[in-house]
């Protein structure tokens, strides 16, 4: 998917992020609370609800498969 500029700042939901990143998301939440994942923050009602920047993501993403072909 080709993404313009100014869609990879939109953010996503826990569910679109998890599948992006080809994670469960359960450990993606976990990621998320921990400070893992870069991007990543609260949304509504007593914050319940978690967002991702979708260009934040894919720069992790890039360096986790970096980090993992040259290690």
């Amino acid at each position: 998917m080709i993404l313009s500029p100014s869609d990879k700042r939109r953010s996503i939901g826990l569910t679109e992020a998890a599948e992006l990143l080809g994670i469960a998301a359960r450990t993606l939440r976990r990621h998320a609370i921990e400070g893992v994942i870069p991007g990543a923050f609260r949304i509504g009602n007593r914050r319940s609800h978690w967002r991702f920047r979708i260009d934040l993501l894919e720069s992790w993403l890039e360096r986790q498969g970096d980090g993992k072909r040259n290690g």
